[in-house]
């Protein structure tokens, strides 16, 4: 979906990095349900950020 929402080639290594940490935060997230700690959040954030750099450089080239 990003690829097509910014115009880039599938196959663009940052934005396939993009997809494949958002899609691992979501199982992660749902795996722990209400057990989730502040530490679990911290991950997920770190790789959200992540996630988000790596498209922010996809998209800039």
């Amino acid at each position: 979906m990003a690829a097509l929402t910014y115009g880039k080639s599938a196959d663009d290594s940052g934005i396939r990095q993009f997809g494949i940490a958002r899609a691992e935060a979501m199982p992660f997230r749902d795996a722990r349900g209400e057990a989730i700690t502040e530490a679990d959040w911290a991950g997920i954030e770190n790789r959200l950020g992540e996630a988000y750099r790596s498209l922010k450089a996809s998209v800039s080239r």
